[in-house]
């Protein structure tokens, strides 16, 4: 079992939440796949509820979490078509992973992040008194980036529902702009995290890639066929990373 999504621990504070209760959702329930059904290093699991439980709230707070992590991973690059990341406010959670029989732990405190992995703990943002022995990694060089996205794992979303994942459902979150000096500064304006997400050519700095790509929530099939050559064309040169899809 090479990668597998462990947990996700939502406090009371965190907003978006909508009808999810604050506590800790269990994704591994650790039966061992015996006959091979599904292949080697490939875990699979569902989340399953009623229309309206709160399934795809659960999934957006990892999809924010994710987001927040890799607007830092970003600063002082170049993301060619790519529309620019912003940092979401007000998420208070913990995103439990294990690599290769190693955990890991991403933490959001609404302003601040950390993350540890093995012995490693970076945190990022504002200062954050539960990180205070942490490495302060909000800006830091591409080469430290790479080794700690080495520890953490590239998520392919893909959701063909016409109503999910639509730009105008996400304006009125507050978000953050990051600054190349690694500091977090409010946007007044209209920023929308969720437009950074879909099809971009950055490296996989960025952790995560929505499928398929929407334009103001509107999906062509002619642009979507030809996005996903460029993308199988790319993944045949990734040597070295933990996939989630």
């Amino acid at each position: 079992m090479a990668f597998t999504i462990n947990s996700i621990e939502i406090y009371s504070e965190c907003k978006f939440r909508k009808v999810v209760k604050p506590g800790k959702y269990t994704f591994v329930s650790r039966v061992e796949d015996t006959n091979g059904f599904f292949g080697k290093n490939i875990m699979v699991s569902a989340i399953v509820g009623k229309n309206g439980s709160g399934k795809s709230s659960l999934l957006e707070l990892i999809f924010r979490m994710i987001n927040n992590l890799s607007a830092f991973m970003v600063i002082g690059n170049r993301r060619p078509s790519a529309a620019k990341m912003f940092y979401v406010k007000g998420i208070r959670a913990d995103l439990s992973y294990e690599i290769d029989g190693m955990c890991g732990i991403l933490k959001s405190r609404d302003m601040s992040m950390g993350l540890e992995y093995n012995d490693e703990k970076v945190c990022f943002g504002e200062p954050c008194e539960e990180f205070t022995d942490y490495e302060d990694c909000s800006k830091t060089n591409n080469d430290r980036k790479i080794e700690l996205m080495k520890q953490f794992f590239y998520s392919i979303v893909t959701n063909y529902s016409l109503q999910a994942y639509t730009a105008e459902d996400y304006k009125n979150e507050k978000v953050c702009e990051i600054t190349k000096e690694g500091k977090l500064t409010e946007k007044t304006e209209t920023g929308i995290w969720i437009n950074s997400l879909f099809h971009k050519n950055d490296g996989y700095l960025t952790a995560m890639n929505l499928n398929p790509f929407r334009n103001n929530g509107k999906i062509d099939m002619v642009i979507e066929a030809r996005l996903a050559r460029q993308q199988g064309g790319r993944s045949i040169s990734i040597t070295s990373y933990h996939f989630l899809y």
